[in-house]
């Protein structure tokens, strides 16, 4: 068989996205499109095999549809849930595990998974935790939420990712106790996959150096939570991450290793057969059923099978063979990044692998070509994905596969060899060679990581020129293997590639975004043609004190790694031609410092006097290190000083201390709308504002304070008339933000109110040929039956 499965592994997989997508347009187009591609087929056994065999694809996911629903109720009290102890993350103080739950006081006989988040009062709790092992059940005491949509546009969906897990709670845990009397030291649970894994892993723990460990640990056991947190962001940056997933390398030289053996001891290939599929199996069990440990082990399972029984089938079919079963045990698992890369990638690498590089007999130039290839098939995924690319792929890819290739070997052998040699001289002369060659990886990593603008931003494509985008990419990958119109392809992927890299930067559309920061105030304000792109506040966490040691975390979520520095890479924004900081508080500039690191910013503008404040002054002494421009400004009783194109500075009019009442007013026409932003400013301030400005009428109005009634007075918005306000506010904040009182009179002087504790983000979005106004101009990224 040559080829003949492909055509019902590509429409199942069309089938599964139109599905799983919920009927989406293009999905729809495009399975059409292939199923009358299918139909016109001269065999009519492959249009008939397609329909069989996606139709089964089809039921399967139906079924996984159905059953991915839950039969809990949120609640809270108390709830019986069994777990692998190994299989529980910690993070300084925070424990986190998917366990099932098995009972709670009022339903009893339940297995559904949950997330269960647990902060550990101290380090000798930690270590107790960290100190059990097998499977157990605990006694949790804690209450069901349902995870939260996604608060920003195009940021990671953690609710979706859970669905996706088949998992519908987050327990958040209060007290976490074993059950008594509950027998986790059986027998069998001794010789379980995971306790076996668990004696490997503290073998090389112990007997190999902490580097080599990491690596042995990830190229061999598939945990990737070994490597170094850097070190890992590092290889992504480079687009590297593929290599630290168990692939066929592995598998492959494992088994010529066993095969070696087997035939050494008397064996023949065919009785070698039985004993090698069984330790086959054995092995991916063992490292996990992973997207690509899955791919690897099925499609070694394949073709050892038909070189068994003599059966005739091409390295096309082996590869849709293993994506049917893919699809027909997780469906769900096409919409992660792995998974396209796996299967992406490795379909190239098999269509290539005998036409087009076979031309090519010099290694290097090989080697040059397919990393080439793979790393402009990767593009389209990383940049729906991450919204960026690296550029720097195609030789970070040459230099880092052939090495992997080469050293992956010596590792095995290793790992072997150190179950009989350890604590031998020749072992530790092994361990030396050893780690000086592993440091070579991480050298070359953390400097091409270093190069300027190694990863290009380009934002959240639209669907359908991203569409466009993978078909002139498919065109061209058909002119390399028909060795057809090569240059014309090649010309067409360029422009269109060209033209999605510079969509969203240059967009012909402006926007105006109140980002969904938690507690703070975060404004960006995006104009047309890529004229400039403003901050107005960053956002950031208020702290109340600092935490011990042992209970911070590795890779701290912040406001800035979370909302901001996504939201900007997905609009495509590549450097912040202003931040205005409105005054010296953390919730509005704490997160600056972290933004500058991610992003380019060229300017800095606060109101005088903000300098006094610890927090800004010291922000201000690493930003000129990067050559910011530091403006301060204060307004002029003449004039309004303007700012830029489009805001005027309306306060302070002296110089402040940085606080509330010293906030930087801006106004401003933006789009069809004349837009006020007070920061945080008081009551007080409100009203000399108005004296000196008494006829300042607002459509937007960035209501101050965060809807604090110390803000807004009922005078202040009676007499700037605004339609729309917008409130900044985290959901259910310890401050009572907004205050009933402020938001019963802007309700009763009729204004549309937007708060990002109930509608996420709020988007403004004009084209600037036709500033008009329209009904739907203000969207929001939580619809009205998903605010609570």
């Amino acid at each position: 068989m040559r080829g003949y499965f492909v055509y019902p592994a590509l429409f199942s997989f069309l089938l599964v996205c139109t599905l799983l997508s919920g009927g989406h347009w293009l999905a729809i187009g495009i399975t059409s499109y292939f199923f009358l591609r299918l139909y016109r087929l001269k065999k009519k056994s492959n249009f008939f095999t397609s329909l069989i065999i996606g139709g089964c694809v089809t039921c399967f996911t139906s079924v996984h549809q159905s059953d991915n629903d839950t039969v809990l109720v949120e609640s809270s009290g108390k709830f019986i849930i069994e777990l692998q102890m190994d299989e529980v993350k910690y993070d300084g103080n925070q424990l986190q595990f998917y366990g099932v739950v098995k009972e709670t006081a009022e339903q009893k006989n339940l297995s559904e998974k949950v997330v269960v988040f647990y902060y550990i009062d101290s380090l000798a709790e930690k270590d107790w935790w960290q100190s059990q092992h097998h499977k157990q059940k605990l006694i949790v005491e804690g209450e069901l939420s349902s995870p939260e949509k996604n608060r920003n546009q195009y940021l990671f969906d953690y609710k979706q990712f859970l669905f996706n897990k088949r998992v519908h709670w987050i327990l958040s845990a209060d007290q976490l106790a074993v059950l008594p009397n509950y027998k986790s030291h059986t027998f069998w649970g001794n010789y379980s996959l995971s306790a076996i894994k668990e004696r490997l892993m503290e073998h090389i723990d112990q007997t190999m150096t902490p580097k080599i460990g990491n690596y042995m640990k990830t190229l061999l056991l598939g945990d990737v939570g070994a490597f170094e947190t850097e070190l890992l962001q590092q290889f992504k940056d480079l687009g590297l991450l593929h290599l630290l997933s168990i692939s066929g390398l592995h598998i492959q030289f494992l088994f010529s290793i066993f095969s070696y053996l087997l035939l050494r001891a008397g064996m023949t290939k065919e009785s070698s057969y039985f004993i090698l599929v069984p330790i086959l199996f054995f092995y991916g069990s063992l490292i996990g059923w992973g997207t690509s440990p899955f791919r690897a082990v099925v499609a070694s399972f394949i073709a050892l099978s038909a070189a068994r029984f003599t059966i005739r089938i091409s390295t096309l079919d082996v590869w849709s063979m293993t994506l049917i079963a893919a699809l027909m045990i997780d469906p769900y698992q096409i919409s992660s990044v792995g998974f396209q890369l796996s299967y992406g990638l490795s379909l190239l690498l098999v269509l290539f692998s005998k036409t087009f590089l076979v031309s090519w007999y010099n290694y290097w130039t090989q080697n040059l070509l397919i990393s080439f290839v793979m790393t402009a098939a990767s593009t389209p995924v990383l940049m729906f994905h991450f919204f960026e690319f690296p550029w720097i792929g195609t030789i970070a890819n040459l230099l880092f596969i052939p090495y992997f290739s080469w050293v992956l070997i010596p590792l095995l052998i290793y790992l072997a060899l150190s179950f009989l040699i350890s604590g031998t001289i020749l072992f530790e002369l092994l361990l030396n060679i050893l780690e000086t060659v592993l440091s070579f990886p991480e050298w070359i990593a953390s400097r091409l990581s270093k190069i300027p603008f190694n990863l290009i931003v380009t934002g959240r494509i639209p669907l359908f020129l991203m569409g466009i985008f993978c078909m002139a990419l498919i065109l061209w990958f058909m002119s390399l293997e028909t060795r057809k119109h090569r240059k014309k392809a090649l010309f067409g992927a360029a422009a269109v590639f060209l033209v999605a890299v510079q969509y969203q930067t240059y967009s012909p559309f402006g926007e105006v975004v109140m980002i969904d920061v938690g507690q703070g105030d975060a404004f960006l304000i995006k104009e047309p043609f890529g004229q400039g792109n403003h901050l107005i506040d960053t956002g950031g966490m208020i702290s109340f004190g600092t935490e011990e040691t042992w209970m911070q975390k590795e890779t701290p979520s912040t406001v800035a790694n979370r909302h901001v520095l996504p939201l900007l890479k997905a609009k495509g924004v590549r450097k912040l031609t202003t931040v205005f900081a409105t005054h010296g508080d953390a919730d509005h500039i704490q997160a600056l410092k972290e933004i500058a690191e991610g992003v380019k910013i060229e300017e800095v503008v606060f109101p005088t006097g903000t300098e006094k404040k610890d927090l800004f002054r010291e922000t201000a002494q690493i930003l000129q290190k990067q050559s910011v421009t530091l403006t301060s400004v204060v307004a002029d009783k003449k004039a309004p000083v303007k700012v830029n194109s489009f805001l005027y500075v309306l306060w302070p009019f002296e110089a402040g201390e940085g606080e509330n009442k010293d906030s930087l007013v801006l106004y401003g026409q933006i789009g069809a709308y004349k837009w006020l932003f007070t920061g945080d400013l008081g009551v007080e301030e409100e009203q000399k504002l108005l004296e000196e400005y008494p006829n300042l009428k607002v459509d937007v109005l960035k209501v101050g304070h965060h809807g604090s009634h110390t803000s807004s007075s009922e005078s202040f918005i009676r007499q700037i008339d605004p339609e729309i306000a917008l409130i900044s506010v985290k959901k259910a904040n310890q401050f009572g933000h907004p205050h009933d009182e402020v938001i019963d009179l802007l309700e009763s002087e009729k204004l549309k109110v937007f708060r990002t504790d109930l509608n996420g983000a709020v988007h403004y979005n004009y084209y600037p040929f036709e500033p008009k106004r329209h009904s739907m101009d203000f969207q929001t990224i939580l619809l009205e039956d998903e605010k609570f």
